[in-house]
């Protein structure tokens, strides 16, 4: 092959027991051929989600040492398997690399070491990876390692076609979209569903800039910006958060949205919901302890929190938002509203800043309806548009306004991704797109912003 060349798999099942280990295994650094900006290196099912590649364990592909490739419309199967510690998905030390509307199951758990679905390591930088289904996925199931790369319009649903919790076995909980650590990254319009974090930024190193916009994490855990030790490297840094939207499993004992010692966060537009848990807060910004020496960071967080709703925690001693020493809290426009305690704020309560009110939400979830007091900006999210691969808002609808689906759907794979209560076809429902008595805002049909 040569920059420019396309493989097209036929459709079909390829097994590992036939095919060599690692169906494409490309390392431009012995052999394998670069693309350029004008002349990607595809690899692509003839029919997407028709070419299904079952691996007993081992990895599907592995990049290596490339740039401009793409990978493009493939059904995969990795399944249990002791004997190999395989991600399986791997882009080691590659730039431009495309991973775009694959259907991906069952992450290996056989060794329990913490392997992934999709793993971007070590060198690797403007990867983007768009419109993947993932089932059944456990520790980190899509982690970028790395910079300015994008996770757009992905979908990973802890539980398998079957409805396995595929993350319980293990006893390691599941994160859905990870960077661990990166900066610049881009993170937008993505679904978590059945899986104990949604969001999860680990500042193992330097992690800054990174923008995370119109995510939903629904029936999750939580949702965390952790802290990592010591030192301004071990704390993220100007993360910007914009309309996400966090729904809290009844099974959970953490805390809705964490941010742990992080500097100079911006977060606008969040809202997060108890769906009956005894999580202990809403929202939370702290420092977590735990560090040697004492505190975690640099000692100095800060928080810019906006136009934010909490709603519903009513476990013992819960509280809706709170904000402890040492942040530095600016805020403005919250409701935290049907909570034990709907407070805990390091800082003195300004009333016009800070409020209990009924939202009105009806049974929306992921905008606030007309006739809600908090329509519009106020508080809470509104994930309605797409944003683009930079995070910057557009007016290309997210749902379809015949069908209600989520627009960036793939192929239907019978048996695996058309389970009713359990898969990205039919999210919409359990959202309350446009069903279950919560409507497209006027002027959607339209496509003006409100």
């Amino acid at each position: 092959m040569s920059a420019g060349d396309k493989l097209i798999a036929k459709d079909g099942t390829y097994d590992s027991r036939t095919q060599p280990r690692g169906f494409a295994t490309a390392d431009c650094n012995a052999g394998a051929p670069n693309g350029t900006s004008g002349a990607h290196v595809t690899v692509q099912a003839e029919n997407e989600r028709k070419a299904f590649l079952s691996t007993n364990g081992d990895r599907a592909f592995r990049v290596s040492n490339c740039t401009y490739w793409d990978i493009v419309g493939f059904h995969i199967l990795q399944g249990d398997n002791a004997s190999l510690r395989e991600d399986m998905v791997q882009i080691y030390n590659s730039t431009n690399v495309t991973f775009k509307r694959n259907l991906l199951e069952q992450n290996n758990r056989g060794s329990n070491q913490n392997l992934s679905a999709i793993l971007v390591y070590l060198g690797s930088n403007n990867i983007r990876i768009i419109e993947n289904e993932v089932y059944g996925c456990y520790a980190n199931c899509i982690i970028v390692k790395g910079n300015s790369s994008l996770m757009q319009g992905n979908y990973v649903n802890g539980r398998t076609a079957r409805g396995l919790e595929w993350e319980a076995a293990t006893r390691n909980p599941g994160a859905a979209f990870v960077i661990y650590p990166g900066s610049n990254n881009v993170v937008v319009n993505n679904i978590a569903e059945n899986i104990t974090y949604g969001i999860d930024i680990e500042p193992e190193g330097k992690t800054v800039g990174n923008i995370i916009k119109g995510n939903i994490s629904f029936n999750v855990s939580g949702d965390v910006i952790a802290v990592r030790g010591n030192g301004i490297d071990k704390m993220a840094r100007a993360t910007l958060i914009e309309n996400h939207v966090t729904m809290v499993r009844s099974s959970s004992k953490y805390v809705g949205f964490r941010v742990q010692s992080a500097k100079s966060t911006k977060i606008n537009n969040i809202t997060v919901i108890n769906n009956g848990s005894d999580s202990p807060y809403g929202f939370l910004a702290d420092d977590p302890g735990g560090c040697s020496p004492a505190p975690c960071g640099d000692g100095s967080p800060e928080l810019t929190l906006t136009n934010a709703l909490v709603k519903g925690f009513t476990g013992p001693n819960a509280t809706g938002i709170a904000v402890r020493s040492p942040y530095n809290l600016t805020a403005s426009h919250l409701n935290s509203y049907n909570n034990r305690s709907n407070y805990g704020l390091a800082t003195s309560a300004n009333t016009a800043k800070y409020v209990s009110t009924d939202p009105q939400l009806g049974k929306c979830i992921i905008w606030t309806p007309h006739g809600s007091p908090k329509h519009g900006s106020e508080a809470g999210a509104n994930i309605l548009y797409q944003y683009d691969s930079r995070g910057n808002p557009t007016t290309a609808r997210l749902w379809d306004l015949t069908t209600n689906q989520f627009v960036s759907r793939g192929a239907i794979v019978e048996g695996v991704n058309d389970i009713a209560g359990n898969s990205l076809f039919d999210v919409h429902q359990r959202l309350n797109v446009n069903t279950n008595g919560c409507k497209f805002p006027d002027g959607y049909a339209s496509g003006v912003r409100g």
